[in-house]
């Protein structure tokens, strides 16, 4: 496999809530100037001197928006332009980072563009590239295979590490936190705005996040559809949509369904039989079910999810077959202890399948939730926790998805040991603080050994 190469910038448009465009989900949206997000801003935040708090990584300016830009504008955007120049030298952009670091915590085993390659690598290949790809990186042929939907920020969940931008369920607690100028609103926003990928947006005004709705994007959906083969959809919350049916419809229909794969990040609170009726008539369809604990863990993070529920859903989907759900743990400083609790629920209460692939994920923004931001101490207990819990794999066990991508969150935790930032950890304890105090929530009873180890810290930090 070439370490630079990957097929996305040629194949894919990815649209994130707000409309903003660009070619994967890990890759910052991209700017008509073809400028990077300011330098100066990325390395304060990276290095602990704002009090930015939730600034997230991709505070770009003049984005290309879906449904007033052009679809096909973006995929010659200055910035995409040098991507490809730079993967086609066999080079890697710093664009690309998150994936070389996945790489590198996974010994090159797990990433964005490792699972895209090996899909695409006959197809689109640097050869294939060179020959449809000017000297600048422009391309003259546009041929989109995948593209990733997030229609809007609607969704029924406030999870403790989301935001307004993807869930509009939201913004009372925002505007709460705002009033009480907590470390994750010391941004400029103000209790009736947020700053989401560099822009302002008003919590009265619904309409940039309706994107989805335009006459433009319909019309240059009508244009693709036919040749796609794989949507991946996310929110907000996909299955409360209505026009995620309506596009459903429109492939089934036009009888192209059977060609496409659907891949979806869900809170599975709701899935209605409806839907599972339509999934039938796609080629393959594979839900990430948004599970991060167990019992009342879960529910504290997924706010104000019903693990009952969970439960429910997730055999639901397990039952179906086609190898259709696994879930997607993200871990953050609340239970970077406790996640492999899910781990071994689902051994003893899923199938085979959805235990072998389960896909486990760190917080990267807002960095007070990072796992990172807790103390050493809190660290490596969590690496001892996740050492023991390998050390139990039988040897055909430790070839799944779920052994490599365990072992790759012990390796970042091994890499992030001795970093730490007082005023990250301290937001941190305030946000814990505040959001119990809104939501009527008890932090030290759900996470009880973790609240233990910072006993201390979180009973001595200020709270308005």
């Amino acid at each position: 496999m070439s370490d630079s190469f990957c097929p996305l910038p040629w194949i894919q448009i990815s649209i994130k809530p707000s409309g903003m465009m660009t070619t994967c989900c890990v890759m910052r949206a991209l700017t008509k100037e073809g400028t990077t997000p300011s330098r100066d801003i990325q390395k304060q935040m990276e290095c602990g001197d704002l009090a930015y708090s939730r600034l997230w990584w991709e505070n770009n300016k003049n984005t290309y928006i879906c449904g007033t830009d052009s679809m096909f504008d973006v995929l010659n955007a200055q910035l995409l332009k040098d991507v490809r120049v730079s993967m086609l030298k066999g080079e890697r952009h710093d664009v690309c980072k998150t994936c070389w670091t996945r790489e590198r915590y996974s010994n090159g085993k797990v990433s964005v563009r490792v699972r895209v390659k090996r899909k695409w690598d006959k197809r689109i290949n640097p050869e294939i590239a060179r020959e449809i790809t000017g000297g600048d990186g422009t391309i003259t042929k546009f041929d989109i295979k995948n593209i990733e939907l997030r229609f809007g920020n609607h969704c029924n969940l406030k999870c403790v590490m989301c935001h307004p931008g993807h869930s509009n369920l939201w913004y009372s607690d925002w505007k709460k936190l705002s009033m009480m100028k907590t470390f994750w609103t010391d941004d400029g926003s103000d209790v009736d705005s947020f700053l989401f990928g560099g822009t302002y947006y008003s919590m009265e005004d619904s309409t940039p996040f309706d994107w989805y709705k335009t006459n433009l994007f319909k019309k240059e959906f009508l244009e693709i559809h036919k040749g796609l083969e794989e949507i991946y959809w996310a929110g907000g919350e996909p299955l409360l949509c209505k026009e995620h049916f309506d596009i459903l419809q429109i492939l089934i229909e036009s009888g192209v369904s059977k060609n496409i794969n659907l891949r979806y990040d869900s809170n599975i609170t709701y899935i209605p039989d409806r839907l599972i009726e339509m999934w039938k008539k796609f080629r393959w369809v594979g839900v990430q079910a948004s599970v991060d604990d167990v019992g009342i863990k879960n529910d504290y993070i997924r706010y104000p999810s019903k693990w009952n529920i969970i439960i429910k859903n997730l055999k639901k989907l397990d039952n179906l077959g086609r190898e259709v759900a696994h879930s997607g743990t993200t871990i953050s400083c609340y239970n970077i202890l406790t996640f492999l609790d899910f781990a071994e629920w689902a051994k003893e209460n899923m199938s085979r399948h959805f235990w072998e692939v389960m896909h486990f994920k760190h917080v990267i923004a807002p960095f007070h939730l990072c796992p990172s931001a807790l103390p050493k101490s809190v660290k490596q207990r969590a690496i001892d926790i996740i050492c023991d819990y390998l050390n139990s794999f039988d040897s055909s066990d430790k070839s799944t998805m779920h052994y490599v991508k365990v072992d790759m969150f012990k390796n970042y935790l091994i890499e992030e040991l001795d970093n730490f930032n007082d005023e990250i950890y301290q937001g941190f304890l305030q946000h814990t603080k505040n959001l119990d105090k809104i939501r009527d929530l008890q932090f030290k009873y759900c996470f009880p050994e973790l609240y233990e180890m910072i006993k201390e810290d979180f009973d001595g930090v200020y709270q308005i």
